[in-house]
């Protein structure tokens, strides 16, 4: 169950009309729903310009017995009620159910199991069918539906029952986290919230169905609900696939998604540097729609040179036998020792930040566009924009294979370490603890939020896809 809200589209735009009145203006009653119309477009559109559809109170769901006003054929064990409480939909509609309703699931089960969608949606009082002249004031009216397939955009989930059998009875659910067959399942009611002014989509480029990436990248987007709403958007990692063309000067051909349709697309470093020059170009298409490419290394990519781990490793402990020697008395011995350990964190520093840009170079390409004419290698941005907004970073995690670095450039992210990892439980010989996990989590944010960041200022200068 997704723990985190998709969060819907903005309806189609409508602009505010106002009715024109002057003295001797006529009054009639198009005229008079005109004059309304406009006020009522005002406040559905603050309400979806701010808050997601939803449930804003009450509107509990419970199974009763059937009532004893029915007829025998239709006293059955399928009656629920719902309680009075209030809605808003996709469109900003208030939907207010004043007092209990009593409603029969009607839908049978004819050969495989099925999910029934209870819905709530509001009924425009000027778009009823009134039986006669009706009073001088009428209250606004919702219509309870009871549905086998997904609910529309401007209906509001009650709750879902999964029948299996026509004759078993529907019950409360047992255990309201885990409800069974014919027990309300309430676990999909949304409740109004602040609408996400920076939802992201999060793509994965070339990966098995069993990628351990797929798990950990939805962890951190259901994470996002806890430690930063404004960005929720999709809890679904999407599969990508690049085209593959190499036909000499042909262009890639859009996928069936819109190129620009996502904030990220992972790769790992070994998936990153197999690319073919026609599947880089295509990832160069999105980048130019607003997308981030995050690619993560790891070191355990084989090799006979030393990894960055134990390079750090090294450093570490050249550092630590420093910091000894300051404790000592001074002495001759004392400064040729100094002086030794001192080059050899020198030198070892020099072979980290060569293997460093090793690592960074095949990744250089891809913020190399086709048609730029100066072939010089792009050099790589601070990353220090990624490290302050929204979690301020005075030091990035440190987790068992080693400290984080980060490299940027304009629509790349290379994070060379493990920090997907860390997003998830287990992924390591020994749990982390929590703040570890946090910091891993809080970085992942601030690495979400860039893109969505880069994503709104390059869309704010392109015409829309």
């Amino acid at each position: 169950m997704s723990t985190a809200p998709l969060t819907p589209p903005m309806p189609a735009l409508e602009p505010l009309q106002l009715l024109y009145v002057t003295n001797g203006s006529p009054l009639t009653a198009d005229r008079w729903w005109q004059a309304h119309h406009y006020y009522q477009h005002r406040q559905n559109l603050h309400y979806q310009s701010l808050h997601q559809p939803g449930i804003v109170c009450g509107l509990g769901v419970r199974v009763i017995p059937a009532p004893t006003s029915m007829p025998a054929e239709l006293r059955d064990h399928r009656w629920i009620e719902i309680q009075p409480g209030i809605a808003i939909d996709l469109v900003g509609n208030p939907i207010v159910v004043d007092e209990p309703v009593t409603f029969r699931i009607t839908s049978e089960v004819i050969e495989a199991p099925i999910t029934i969608y209870v819905v709530l949606a509001y009924v425009n009082p000027r778009a009823k069918q009134w039986s006669g002249i009706p009073a001088d004031i009428v209250k606004e009216e919702f219509r309870i539906n009871e549905r086998t397939t997904t609910p529309a955009s401007d209906e509001v989930e009650l709750c879902r029952i999964q029948l299996t059998h026509n004759r078993t009875p529907l019950q409360n659910a047992g255990q309201v986290m885990h409800p069974a067959s014919h027990e309300l399942d309430l676990r999909q009611r949304q409740q109004v919230r602040v609408r996400s002014q920076q939802p992201v989509q999060v793509g994965l480029v070339h990966q098995p169905p069993d990628s351990p990436y797929r798990d950990r990248l939805t962890a951190l987007l259901q994470a996002i609900d806890g430690l930063y709403p404004p960005l929720s958007g999709s809890v679904n990692v999407t599969d990508v696939m690049l085209n593959r063309s190499t036909t000499p000067g042909s262009r890639p051909s859009r996928t069936a998604t819109n190129i620009g349709a996502f904030t990220i697309l992972f790769l790992p470093y070994d998936t990153a540097i197999a690319l073919t020059d026609s599947e880089i170009e295509h990832l160069q298409q999105y980048m130019a729609q607003g997308s981030t490419l995050l690619i993560e290394y790891t070191d355990e990519q084989p090799g006979n040179t030393p990894s960055l781990t134990e390079l750090q490793a090294v450093q570490e402990e050249l550092l630590s036998a420093l910091a000894d020697l300051q404790d000592v008395e001074a002495g001759t011995e004392l400064d040729r020792m100094s002086q030794e350990l001192t080059d050899e964190l020198l030198a070892c520093e020099t072979a980290f930040q060569n293997q460093l840009q090793a690592i960074a170079h095949p990744i250089q390409q891809f913020a190399q566009t086709p048609n730029d004419e100066a072939k010089t290698p792009p050099s790589h941005q601070s990353s220090s924009m990624l490290t302050n907004q929204p979690f301020l970073f005075d030091e990035l995690p440190h987790l068992p294979t080693g400290p984080i670095r980060l490299l940027a450039w304009e629509g790349i992210v290379l994070v060379v370490g493990s920090l997907t990892a860390a997003w998830t439980r287990q992924q390591f010989e020994q749990p982390l603890p929590r703040s570890t996990l946090r910091s891993a989590q809080e970085l992942g944010i601030n690495l979400l939020y860039h893109a969505s960041r880069r994503q709104q200022l390059v869309r704010a200068q392109q015409l829309p896809l």
